[in-house]
């Protein structure tokens, strides 16, 4: 009885280790096909020299461009102007001649519709929590007044519905 219980034991073990040793070389194998290797280095073999990076030129550091940080206001104000320059015209051309049979202005009202949407989505995104009171309410205020300038515009596109 004892040798039956070692055996299967013994069974087991080589079952597992074989198991694993398969998966192994399996996973090996997905990388090498892939050109991965756990070396660091490529097992793929180069034709020509990578391309040179001119980091000054290109104003990265640490692989992420460099961009100024705009402030409350300036952020509030960009959206705004996104909004003037490049929705408030084409939904303005848009009511005055609107036809509820066309596809192609349908269209432009779904698609003006999405971009005022991403616009709020945009001013909410604008943190101004810890602020002192005054410039807080400030921006607040200039906030809700881009806000409701946008809503206004998002109702005209809904009464174009059927």
């Amino acid at each position: 009885m004892n040798h039956i219980y070692q055996s299967r034991t013994r069974d087991s073990i080589f079952i597992t280790v074989s198991v694993i040793s398969v998966g192994v070389l399996s996973v090996a194998f997905l990388l090498w096909a892939a050109g991965i290797s756990i070396t660091g280095k490529s097992t793929i073999p180069m034709t020509r020299a990578p391309p040179k990076l001119n980091l000054k030129a290109s104003k990265v550091k640490n692989g992420t461009p460099i961009v100024p940080e705009l402030g409350h206001g300036e952020r509030l104000q960009a959206v705004y102007e996104k909004f003037q320059k490049e929705y408030q015209k084409g939904i303005e051309e848009l009511c005055s001649n609107f036809d509820h049979n066309d596809e192609k202005q349908e269209y432009q009202r779904n698609y003006f519709n999405e971009m005022l949407l991403k616009l709020l989505i945009q001013l909410d995104d604008v943190d101004l929590v810890n602020l002192e009171p005054t410039k807080k309410k400030e921006l607040k205020d200039m906030r809700r007044g881009f806000i409701q300038l946008i809503q206004k515009d998002l109702k005209r596109l809904d009464s174009l519905k059927q």
